[in-house]
């Protein structure tokens, strides 16, 4: 079915199964939910018509205590000003008489929001959306982070194969009267972060200098590291130039090649390359839960928690190792004896 004919006879059904109570409890089951409860600046919406009523969310997430970004839309480039909503009762008539914040309203960063609430007439359970707006929505969707979840509120009838056009973007989770929908893309996402935020937490255990632990931790892991080419890049600074450059001249010579290096630019995962590709994120999840599984048992044993270095540094030996790498180029914590920290 074409796109047009599917929203026209969406349109018609929407109009047929409104029911306010079956709203409240979607606004409800919402509430109660941890993306509601861990958001502190939200995008809302302002529902008009048949749509799923929003008003009494805004009121509720405004008494809570939380900022609640509103869109004025821009016809003439689609586009959406996000405006700090300080109470129902300010919302104007805009675009096409939808309630909108007045426009000497505060202006509010669409990347710091921390939830958003997408409009929409129907979703797929993988969160295809069919927009309804001239996308307004989508390219307002396309400039946020990633990090940051997309969550519809929809009514059961309308969870469902959708037709979609390129420009259509996603949710991450549907909330409907009986259930909560996480798309499988979501699911990977949040595991991927949660990996990150393990790794990152065992950095309070502080800096240890020497090898000891780590070599106890990759010793239950096979040792990855044995009978292997390595480039140690050590020093005081520019080893970040000095390991991307070697990395590149060995990738150019035709040779499989494993960078380690840290901090990275932008994301976790450009710490740990492969011919300069950053480790994917299903691939650093499994690692992870195996470098952890003989973290655990190393404490449990009663040795040393390893530290979010030691951590990092085998997920890299084992991704290496695995994949078959000609030669790894390692950016050095110390150096020489004490170089795990």
């Amino acid at each position: 079915m074409d796109k047009k004919t599917f929203r026209e006879q969406t349109l018609a059904k929407r109009s047929e199964i409104y029911n306010p109570e079956i709203d409240a409890k979607i606004i409800s089951r919402f509430i109660d939910s941890d993306y509601y409860k861990n958001a502190s600046k939200i995008f809302l919406y302002v529902s008009f018509g048949t749509e799923i009523d929003t008003h009494e969310l805004i009121r509720q997430a405004l008494r809570d205590g939380k900022t609640v970004a509103a869109p004025i839309c821009v016809p003439k480039d689609r586009s959406m000003i996000l405006c700090e909503l300080k109470s129902f009762e300010d919302l104007v008539p805009g675009y096409c008489n939808i309630p909108t914040p007045p426009a000497d309203a505060p202006r509010l960063n669409p990347k710091d929001l921390d939830l958003v609430i997408l409009p929409g007439m129907a979703f797929d359970r993988d969160g295809s959306r069919m927009g309804f707006g001239g996308g307004y929505y989508d390219r307002f969707i396309e400039s946020l982070p990633g990090s940051t979840p997309r969550v519809a509120l929809i009514r059961e009838a309308f969870v469902g194969p959708v037709p979609t056009e390129e420009h259509d973007r996603k949710a991450d989770v549907l909330i409907t009267e009986s259930e909560i929908i996480e798309t499988e893309e979501f699911k990977k996402k949040t595991a991927a972060v949660k990996t990150k935020t393990f790794i990152a937490s065992r950095g309070k255990w502080g800096m240890r200098l020497g090898l000891e632990t780590v070599g106890l931790l990759l010793d239950k892991l096979g040792n990855p590291e044995r009978d292997l080419k390595y480039v140690h890049v050590a020093g005081t600074n520019g080893k970040g130039s000095v390991t991307t450059m070697l990395t590149k001249i060995l990738v150019e010579s035709g040779f499989k090649t494993g960078t380690y290096m840290s901090p990275a630019l932008e994301s976790f995962n450009e710490r740990i390359r492969i011919d300069e590709q950053p480790i994917p994120d299903p691939v650093l999840i499994h690692l992870a839960d195996r470098v952890q599984t003989a973290g655990a048992q190393l404490e449990a044993e009663g040795e040393p928690k390893p530290t979010g270095f030691e951590i990092e540094t085998a997920i890299a030996l084992l991704y290496f190792k695995e994949a078959g790498c000609d030669i790894w180029v390692f950016e050095v914590g110390l150096g020489g004896r004490l170089d795990a920290k």
